[in-house]
């Protein structure tokens, strides 16, 4: 049975509107990274700290080719037969402090695979499997989805003391694409500071939450200031999206969503809410009896 404490699990989830994590940029946009475009892998422990990318070309985020706002033009190969992928790394420190998640901000055009210190953390329109030199993208982007940021969240255990190292290799989805782009923000949270300037409204952004404790079903209520596309996910403590209650286009003003939580489990979720260009995030805690 889902008891009363659930009611206070998600009303502090969606009524904390003003409460905005403390944050720390670990790595800015438009961050210096050394590149390799080639051919050809670089190296098989190009991801690992042990490899050494003194030698590589290097130069400031966005990096790529073909669309005109890169701060780094790389080369692409010859026309027809562009290089299938390229290959990123940078160093960020971090410093434990009262964080408790970090956001990983990502411009790929068109897949990408993201490994910290050495290990993968993620794919990015990639299909599961082994990854090569040549192996394609997912899917092709286009328009609108090359100018996106996709974000993930994770736990502080991906982050280690010290000198972290990122790596990202980015995929074409075939050799005849006519661009690349690459840009990257990683950003660590803690659960205390007040900061209305990055609130999606002025005012209270989730008005309410109706809830029955003899039923798992919940309305949202809340509003947005301007009409756009807006999407709230919610991530496990893996980093992956395990709901996304709200995905596509809302006009202004009130809105009403209804969300089934029945089979979540118990534990530490975070929220992203995000609506035009104004992102909110933070952490909840499920409790089910």
């Amino acid at each position: 049975m889902y008891k009363r404490n659930l009611v206070t699990a998600f009303a502090m989830f969606f009524c904390m509107v003003t409460l905005m994590p403390a944050q720390t940029t670990l790595l800015p946009k438009g961050s210096v990274w050394h590149y390799h475009a080639a051919d050809s892998l670089p190296a098989s422990n190009w991801n690992t700290t042990a490899y050494n990318s003194s030698s590589w070309s290097s130069g400031p985020a966005e990096l790529g080719y073909g669309d005109g706002d890169e701060a780094t033009v790389i080369p692409s190969g010859p026309t027809g037969e562009h290089y299938w992928t390229s290959y990123y790394r940078t160093t960020f420190d971090y410093t434990p402090g009262s964080y408790d998640s970090v956001r990983i901000s990502l411009k790929r055009d068109d897949g990408a695979v993201v490994y910290f210190n050495g290990t993968e953390l993620y794919r990015s329109n990639m299909a599961d499997g082994d990854v090569y030199y040549d192996t394609p993208a997912a899917s092709r982007q286009d328009g609108e989805a090359e100018k996106l940021f996709y974000d993930s969240v994770y736990s502080l255990s991906v982050l280690q003391s010290g000198t972290n190292l990122v790596a990202v290799e980015i995929h074409q989805y075939n050799q005849a694409s006519s661009d690349v782009s690459f840009n990257m923000e990683i950003v660590a949270f803690g659960p205390t500071s007040i900061k209305k300037d990055n609130c999606i409204s002025e005012g209270p952004l989730f008005g309410n939450v109706l809830f029955n404790p003899f039923n798992p079903a919940i309305t949202i209520i809340f509003s947005i200031p301007i009409a756009g596309h807006t999407a709230l996910a919610l991530y496990n403590a893996e980093g992956k999206i395990v709901a996304e209650p709200v995905k596509g286009f809302l006009n202004s003003g009130r809105q009403q969503v209804h969300f089934n939580c029945a089979y979540l489990n118990s534990g530490i979720y975070f929220y992203k809410l995000a609506a035009r260009e104004k992102i909110m995030a933070g952490k909840m805690v499920l409790i089910k009896k």
